[in-house]
């Protein structure tokens, strides 16, 4: 089955198109299936970010940028992309899904380094919340 995308519902969905961002939208698109989850809208994107911090971390980077080297997503880049739908589907817990990540990625990378960057991405974006909340 094709994987079928829109960015029509996100704020600025053609800047999202242009050189600068499209690389990381096109990432995104196609990490809605390893991460389980179909599409970004303000109620995950929370979970949405932590679930590409774990594949970066099993990677060591997201994506390659030419004179910068290996990156990976930031949250600003899930928020701008909230709107997001892919035909990616899975009805997999987190739990489902972690275990198959780690049964995957178990010779190049550690459950407690991908479990470490699913916690630290959270607590991140919470540390964020606070600040902008105060």
């Amino acid at each position: 089955m094709a994987l079928n995308w829109s960015i029509k519902e996100c704020n600025n969905w053609e800047t999202l198109k242009e050189k600068g961002e499209w690389h990381k939208t096109e990432y995104m698109i196609f990490a809605t299936m390893s991460i389980d989850m179909s599409e970004i809208t303000e109620e995950n994107a929370i979970e949405f970010y932590a679930r590409l911090k774990v594949v970066s971390a099993a990677y060591d980077g997201a994506w390659y940028t030419e004179g910068i080297g290996w990156e990976d997503p930031t949250y600003e880049d899930v928020i701008k992309r909230i709107g997001l739908n892919t035909n990616a589907s899975s009805r997999n817990t987190f739990r489902q899904w972690f275990k198959r990540i780690a049964m995957v990625h178990v010779k190049t990378c550690s459950e407690n380094k991908l479990l470490a960057a699913y916690y630290s991405a959270k607590a991140e974006v919470e540390n964020l919340t606070e600040r902008v909340s105060a």
